[in-house]
């Protein structure tokens, strides 16, 4: 009931790294195949495929601004690469 209304996606037949595997190979329609339905609602393929993209797409990069950045100090007796 709470993953149902959390939302949350659930696979049979696959373990974590099978999940892992076909999301770094972008095998959507693959896993939407091994999609439960938590809240015993009939699931859409497609929509199943479409929801995976859109929670798996990349974040966009934030640039920090420089007085953000740590300094890296570097470790004793080390060498600096320069001229």
């Amino acid at each position: 009931e709470v993953y149902a209304r959390e939302r949350a996606i659930g696979f049979e037949g696959v373990d974590f790294f099978l999940v892992w595997g076909a999301l770094m190979l972008r095998r959507y329609e693959w896993l939407a195949a091994r999609v439960v339905s938590l809240d015993g609602q009939p699931l859409d393929r497609a929509a199943v495929a479409e929801l995976l993209r859109a929670r798996t797409r990349p974040l966009p990069e934030r640039a920090a601004p420089e007085r953000d950045r740590p300094e890296r100090a570097l470790p004793e007796g080390a060498a600096t690469a320069g001229p």
